[in-house]
């Protein structure tokens, strides 16, 4: 069964270049603005965004088929477009049809994606028992888990500590962390301005429903517990649920009205636009493009620099997506937070990827960067993201 689920992934490799899928229409210019991004015209647009879609795909494959083998997979932009597949030793035969295709780069890889993993939750779970603050991420790009610590626990690391397993691990001073994004003073849709009750303002994320099927509005779980829509003087939503430590970033807020329901779509001031589907973390690959609407910055996009970046999160290890502007660019700031995160596919529509949980620390190189929870985090507490399915 494997060998006959690889054949049909390859055969869409092949494709690429042919005619995309009908399905909902791109109401909010995310193809638009991957051209003017990249700086390409709509049609490779369209060409590269369902080539990184495929791409995914054989990610997953290769994951369940060569697990020892497999570095990582990532997407590079420029200076052309093209998929890297990295082993740490030549590709079976068994595997090699899914490789075939002018945009894929076969590379080396000193470890396996397995491997990467193991050590990065290592590392972290046992800086965290210590009590050392530290970001650590792994980087498919040279098959590495970086480590950042600050400078007053550098020291009790250790050199002895920080060069065991060196050919896996980058250690470096970090100037700062991440920081939550809710703005000092957050349809209806999301991607709505929640006011809080001590003057937080964050960003409302997917509407999502508990086990009950009762509807409920999303957004950070460092907001403030008592938030009104809109503005001071809005509707109290009151707080039915959260969690607020490690990898879950998430509250849950009852919203009742006889004029307005919780529709599954969100809201970016001048369009509105239905959620189609949920992308959860595995279906996401390092280089992919990915936009956010917050209401501070508005939307921002920008690319997975990683999948796992880890830090502690109100004292418990947390692993949060990575997004990068190409030029720097501000990704997310003050009352942005829980704001969607979400990208757009052929023959789908909008996908929700998660909300927005904080960015780096002033003084950092990644200060600019949006780090968020995936939307697997939903699930982890007990909700699921509404979709439009009509």
């Amino acid at each position: 069964m494997k060998k006959l689920a690889l054949v049909t992934i390859a055969t869409g490799i092949f494709a690429w270049g042919s005619a995309t899928a009908k399905g909902p229409r791109d109401h909010l210019g995310y193809v638009a603005e991957y051209a003017r991004y990249y700086g390409i015209d709509i049609g490779e647009a369209r060409h590269r965004i369902s080539a990184t879609d495929r791409a995914i795909e054989i990610q997953t494959a290769l994951r369940d088929n060569t697990p020892d083998t497999f570095s990582g997979m990532y997407v590079e932009h420029k200076p052309k477009f093209r998929v890297v597949a990295k082993f740490t030793s030549p590709p079976s035969a068994a595997i090699r049809p899914l490789l075939q295709s002018p945009a894929i780069s076969v590379q080396f890889g000193d470890h396996s994606e397995t491997e990467l993993k193991a050590a990065l939750a290592a590392v972290t779970q046992d800086l965290g028992s210590r009590g050392i603050r530290h970001l650590a991420g792994i980087e498919i790009q040279r098959s590495k888990v970086l480590v950042e610590v600050a400078p007053e626990d550098a020291t009790r690391i250790g050199a002895a500590y920080a060069a065991k397993n060196s050919s896996i691990y980058e250690w470096r001073v970090a100037q700062g962390f991440v920081a939550p994004t809710f703005a000092p003073y957050a349809a209806y849709y999301g991607a709505d301005r929640l006011w809080g009750s001590t003057g937080k303002i964050c960003t409302s994320g997917f509407h999502a429903k508990l086990a009950d099927g009762t509807a409920v509005i999303t957004t950070a779980g460092h907001c403030d517990d008592q938030m009104r829509i809109w503005n001071s003087s809005g509707q109290q939503i009151p707080l039915a649920g959260q969690r607020v430590k490690g990898s879950l970033d998430l509250q849950w807020l009852r919203y009742s009205s006889s004029v307005y329901y919780l529709a599954p779509g969100i809201s970016n001031g001048s369009w509105t636009y239905d959620i189609r589907a949920v992308r959860s973390k595995s279906q996401m690959i390092v280089g992919q493009h990915v936009c956010k609407y917050g209401d501070t910055t508005y939307t921002t996009c920008g690319d997975i620099s990683r999948l796992d970046s880890v830090e502690m999160f109100n004292g418990e290890r947390g692993n949060y997506i990575q997004v990068h502007h190409q030029n720097g660019s501000v990704m997310n700031d003050g009352g942005d937070s829980g704001g969607p995160v979400y990208a757009w596919h052929e023959g789908v529509g909008y996908a929700a990827y998660g909300i927005v949980h904080g960015r780096g620390d002033v003084g950092t190189t990644i200060r600019n960067d949006l780090f968020f929870m995936p939307s697997d985090g939903y699930a982890a507490a007990g909700l699921t993201i509404m979709v439009r399915t009509d």
